[in-house]
């Protein structure tokens, strides 16, 4: 199911797919829900997948948002879909917004999963090439110029198969972001931090990251595991930037097991 609610003077597109415990997904920068396809076809439960402010199909804030206020977005989407609480995926500038709803609205997030992120602009940087092809959007908008920077920005199983990228270019294309919308998320980013706060995380929580990610650097995934107190941290070998969708079975089993942790004891509305 597509569709849509409204916050304040945000219109927030989103889908909701499955049954069972739900589970809600954040996206990366720019990236519309449909690019998390693969993964939420594959994870039990009922998952809710959402275009951010300036992302997809939903509306361009006036200026740029905080994170925050995006959290707050997130938190508006499960009230309006009646969840007292779920788990929560959040995939590289997704795993920001994540990290701000659970520090913003603990009482919302049962477990939580961090993939291939960081703690904002106290992150260990990544590759200089790759935070250079990350200013522009040209990726969403020119499949040639996707597969082009593709290998060098995403690593991994990308930058040894290219054509892995040819699935996602018509999604890309589809739902690209504006200019300003995906400014207006890096800019978010960009003023924003966890770093002295992740130690007021009490959930559960799997760190996912890769030793081949150009953008999020592993150390980051370690710094974030160490950080938050009731955390575990998995490295996958050899995966780039998008293993949460080209090591779908790896990363799912992982992201199983561990929720399946707690199912026993859960409450779910």
């Amino acid at each position: 199911m597509i569709d849509e609610f409204r916050h304040g003077r945000a219109r927030v597109r989103y889908s909701v797919e499955g049954s069972g415990p739900p589970v809600l997904l954040c996206n990366g920068i720019g990236a519309p829900f449909e690019l998390l396809q693969p993964l939420r076809s594959a994870l039990a439960g009922t998952t809710i997948v959402w275009d951010a402010p300036g992302a997809g199909g939903s509306s361009v804030p006036l200026r740029p948002p905080s994170m925050r206020y995006v959290a707050e977005i997130a938190a508006a989407l499960l009230d309006h879909l009646g969840h007292d609480s779920v788990n929560l995926v959040g995939l590289s500038w997704g795993g920001l917004t994540a990290q701000e709803l659970t520090l913003s609205y603990p009482h919302l997030v049962r477990r939580l999963v961090l993939a291939a992120t960081g703690t904002g602009w106290t992150s260990v940087p990544g590759d200089i090439w790759a935070l250079r092809a990350m200013l522009s959007v040209r990726r969403y908008t020119s499949p040639e110029y996707l597969l082009q920077v593709g290998p060098g920005l995403y690593g991994g199983d990308i930058a040894r198969d290219p054509t892995i990228l040819r699935q996602q270019a018509f999604q890309r294309l589809t739902h690209a972001p504006s200019t300003i919308g995906y400014w207006w998320q890096a800019t978010s980013a960009a003023w924003w931090t966890s770093l002295s706060r992740l130690a007021r995380i009490s959930q559960p929580t799997l760190v996912i990251a890769a030793d081949d990610d150009p953008i999020a650097h592993v150390q980051n995934g370690r710094i974030i595991a160490r950080r938050i107190p009731n955390a575990h941290l998995e490295l996958i070998e050899g995966g780039g930037h998008l293993f949460l969708l080209t090591r779908v079975d790896e990363s799912v089993a992982l992201i199983h097991e561990f929720l399946s942790n707690g199912s026993a004891t859960d409450d779910w509305k």
